[in-house]
C-alpha cells in the first residue's frame, strides 16, 4: 500500500506535484539558458574564446535587447508591474520551448554569419535575447489557447485565470 501523507495524496503524487511546480517556475529561465549558452558556443565556434571586451559586448547586447522588450511590453520603465499583466496558465507542452529556443538560436546563427567580428558577440546575444522572448510570448499564447474555453475565461485564481482577457487586451493594442 502506498505511503499516504496528511493531504490524502500518495508520496508519488506529492513528488510529481513537486516536479510540476519546479518545471513551471523554471520554464523561462531554462529556455533562456539554452539560448544564451548556445549563442556563446556559436560565437566561440566561429571566433574562438572571446577576449574580455567581447564578453562585455555580448552581455551589453543581451541587456539592450531585454530593455527593449521591457519598454515594449510594459509601455516604459516607470509603471509598476501588475499581476494581471502576467500570463500564468498554459498547457504543459508550452513548458518545453521548442519554437523559442530553436528559433532564437537559428536567428543568432544567421546574425553571426553576417556580423563583423568586432560586434558579433553583442549582435548575437541581442538577437538571441530578443527572438527568444518574442517567440516565448507566442508559445505561451498558443499553449494557453489550447485550453478549453471555460478554463481560459475562469475567475482569477482559477484554471485559465485571466489568460484570454490578457490576450484580448494585447491584441487590441
Amino acid at each position: 500500500m502506498a505511503n499516504k501523507r496528511e493531504s490524502g495524496k500518495s508520496a508519488l503524487d506529492n513528488y510529481r506535484n513537486s516536479i510540476k511546480e519546479t518545471l513551471f517556475s523554471e520554464r523561462s529561465a531554462y529556455g533562456f539558458t539554452l539560448v544564451i549558452s548556445g549563442s556563446v558556443l556559436l560565437v566561440v565556434n566561429k571566433y574562438g574564446v572571446p577576449a574580455a571586451d567581447q564578453v562585455f559586448i555580448f552581455a551589453l547586447g543581451a541587456l539592450i535587447a531585454f530593455a527593449i522588450l521591457v519598454f515594449f511590453s510594459f509601455g516604459g520603465f516607470g509603471r509598476p508591474i501588475e499581476m494581471e499583466d502576467v500570463m500564468r496558465h498554459e498547457l504543459p507542452w508550452g513548458l518545453i520551448h521548442f519554437i523559442s529556443v530553436l528559433g532564437a538560436l537559428g536567428a543568432a546563427y544567421l546574425t553571426l554569419i553576417v556580423s563583423p567580428r568586432s560586434i558579433a558577440a553583442g549582435v548575437v546575444s541581442g538577437t538571441a535575447t530578443l527572438l527568444y522572448n518574442l517567440l516565448l510570448g507566442l508559445e505561451y499564447i498558443i499553449a494557453s489557447a489550447g485550453r478549453p474555453e471555460e478554463e481560459q475565461e475562469g475567475e482569477e485564481g482559477q484554471p485559465g485565470g485571466r489568460v484570454i482577457p490578457f490576450i484580448r487586451r494585447r491584441l487590441r493594442r
